[in-house]
């Protein structure tokens, strides 16, 4: 007789699922990026079909700031320069590079744009609309939860950076401002 963890690594590998090349391929470029990073493969391999590639030159606008959240962007080649709009100009806040992920809010339901991106040179993205994360949510708990959990974990680290940033900079913004909810 079997003892009981020899049965689960039988169980492992006559039962593990496959996955296609082209599968492997979105897991394998998932993977390395910082939001993807520590997801189950299965979870990865569910994404593939709702990646959609999208090309812009440079100066091209990816969305606006209020524009709706209607897609998650992944960067893959490029670089995209996030600015907050400024009546006199635009006020630079952060570069995105191959492999950083942009517009989180698409994961949560009528949420808006908080700044402008816009393409510095060529650039590819793979976007996943709001519609397909929202219906992936629905159909597999486990991708729900590990995309929520995603959103958790960036949303700590905003405010880290919100409290780092004001404690080095006092007096440049009303910090009870900006963490009101």
């Amino acid at each position: 007789m079997l003892r009981a963890s020899a049965m689960a690594i039988l169980k492992r590998i006559f039962f593990k699922r496959r996955f296609s090349a082209s599968e492997r391929a979105t897991i394998d470029f998932l993977r390395p990026t910082r939001f993807f990073s520590g997801m189950d493969a299965h979870v990865l391999a569910s994404l593939h079909p709702y990646l959609h590639k999208r090309s812009y030159k440079p100066q091209e606008v990816v969305f606006f700031r209020q524009d709706p959240a209607l897609a998650l962007y992944i960067l893959h080649t490029g670089s995209v320069q996030a600015f907050f709009p400024q009546a006199d100009k635009p006020e630079p806040l952060q570069s995105f590079s191959p492999g950083d992920v942009f517009g989180y809010e698409a994961l949560l339901p009528n949420k808006k744009r908080l700044f402008d991106a816009i393409a510095t040179e060529n650039t590819r993205l793979w976007a996943i609309s709001h519609a397909d994360l929202r219906a992936l949510m629905a159909q597999d708990t486990r991708a729900a939860a590990q995309l929520l959990d995603r959103i958790a974990q960036c949303t700590q680290q905003s405010l880290e950076n919100i409290c780092q940033h004001y404690g080095e900079q006092v007096g440049f913004f009303q910090l009870k401002r900006a963490l009101e909810v």
